[in-house]
């Protein structure tokens, strides 16, 4: 098979994969729509450990479950993010406009990092400076500047997925 052929099988599986995650989102928000209504919190962790600990029984040679895991995770941050700009949580940030500097203590394993960026990143919110310290009991504590506008609720709400992944979190 030449690479042409392959890469346009890659684009249909893209197509379909967009689809998937479209009708995912739909889903999503109608969650959304029921908790705001119910009263209920955006951030459900054991329904979270669930969804991520019903990957772990995939076969390994059939997917990479450690990627898959990380790939659901920004998934379902991305949902979080998408709640938050629907019905935004009251959060009091120190500076009207500029940015922001958190801190926030995670658990330190492969990966979490990465997933505690992914709102971030999904909101377009820049950040300017991080850094983190690993902490006796395998906890880690990061430290980020973040620009942009604070009155942005893409910003919020990237805050808010922020303060719902983390451990502890605090604005500085």
């Amino acid at each position: 098979m030449d690479l042409n052929k392959l890469r346009e099988n890659i684009d249909q599986i893209d197509s379909e994969l967009i689809d998937l995650l479209a009708k995912r989102f739909k889903v999503t928000s109608e969650i959304a729509q029921y908790k705001r209504s119910h009263g209920l919190p955006i951030f459900v962790p054991e329904r979270e450990r669930e969804i991520l600990d019903r990957l772990s029984k995939i076969d390994e040679e059939t997917l990479p479950t450690g990627g898959l895991k990380l790939l659901y995770a920004i998934i379902l941050d991305l949902n979080k993010l998408d709640e938050y700009l629907s019905c935004p949580e009251p959060l009091e940030v120190p500076t009207h406009m500029g940015g922001a500097s958190v801190r926030a203590i995670l658990s330190n394993e492969p990966r979490t990092l990465c997933r505690y960026l992914s709102a971030l990143a999904a909101a377009e919110v820049t950040v300017t400076k991080i850094s983190s310290t690993a902490l006796p009991g395998g906890k880690l504590v990061v430290d980020i500047e973040l620009s942009g506008r604070t009155d942005d609720p893409r910003f919020m709400a990237a805050l808010s997925v922020l303060a719902d992944t983390a451990e502890q979190f605090m604005l500085l």
